[in-house]
């Protein structure tokens, strides 16, 4: 669980940087630009249908992965939109205004998310055996399986 929160909080606060930071890259080479511009929304297509078909991968790891991927390429189509000087005004415009819908709403959920974990710590625990035990939280169940260990 630890390793998906870890995943998911790097992709939504580092995704609009590395973003940024490719566009800056590309920005004076039209050729490699329109490769990104591709692969993105390549990237962003073929991810998209999986996510509408319900499709999904053996491992959550890769699936959040996958996700955070996604997240990247919407943030790099909207720098290459927002930076585009050949382009009507309204493009760049238009991906300004999504960028920071992009860009905030997941740094308010980030925040948001952190700040409800920070509170769920257990209220009471009960060892049903050996290797099981019952926390109760404020916010729901949670049934914990440790190790079998000799309790003395």
């Amino acid at each position: 669980m630890a390793a998906i929160v870890i995943i998911a909080l790097f992709a939504l606060w580092a995704n609009p940087l590395i973003g940024l930071f490719i566009n800056i890259g590309i920005d004076k080479h039209p050729d490699k630009q329109k490769k990104y511009v591709l692969l993105s929304v390549g990237t962003t297509t073929v991810i998209g249908l999986a996510l509408l078909t319900g499709i999904s991968t053996a491992s959550l790891h890769v699936d959040y992965f996958l996700l955070g991927l996604f997240h990247l390429a919407i943030c790099l189509l909207l720098w290459i939109g927002a930076s585009l000087n050949d382009k009507p005004v309204s493009i760049s415009i238009l991906s300004i205004a999504s960028m920071v819908i992009v860009v905030e709403s997941g740094y308010v959920s980030s925040i948001s998310f952190l700040l409800a974990i920070s509170e769920s710590g257990s209220s009471r625990s009960i060892r049903i055996n050996n290797s099981t035990f019952y926390r109760a939280y404020n916010r729901g169940f949670a049934v914990h399986q440790l190790p079998v260990v000799p309790v003395c």
